[in-house]
């Protein structure tokens, strides 16, 4: 792909789109507006696999911070970009990880440093 050759991201973008974005980022250009029904199905299908009564109900607004929780041990689960409101030369998303604790306490957590957002890509499209 050129940097002609742009890429309009309608809805959820996949790890696909953020690998391609670190490759050529001048020939991204970015529409986060997602198809209402999809987002409810994906929010219903949170919600069915939840396990817990804390998933189901509970810190579902509580979204960690990736800075404040260095070291800390997490378990990968999966992950989702948002669309970034942040100001400068940062990204223009960031990863929202769900995560497990070393008690099992499942998190939902933001980063959007360039290197962990690459990273996090690379190992959601390989699986």
């Amino acid at each position: 792909m050129t940097s002609k050759d742009l890429v309009t991201i309608d809805g959820t973008m996949t790890p696909a789109d953020v690998i391609g974005y670190f490759g050529n980022p001048d020939g991204f250009t970015f529409n986060f507006a997602e198809d209402p029904e999809a987002v409810s199905a994906r929010i219903e299908a949170r919600l069915l696999s939840a396990t817990s009564l804390d998933e189901l109900v509970g810190g579902g607004d509580d979204v960690l911070k990736a800075r404040d929780n260095l070291g800390k041990p997490f378990q990968f689960i999966s992950v989702e970009w948002r669309p970034s409101d942040m100001e400068g030369d940062g990204l223009p998303f960031y990863a929202l990880f769900k995560l497990s604790d070393a008690q099992g306490n499942i998190h939902l957590m933001s980063c959007g440093a360039r290197n962990v957002v690459l990273k996090a890509a690379k190992i959601a499209q390989e699986g």
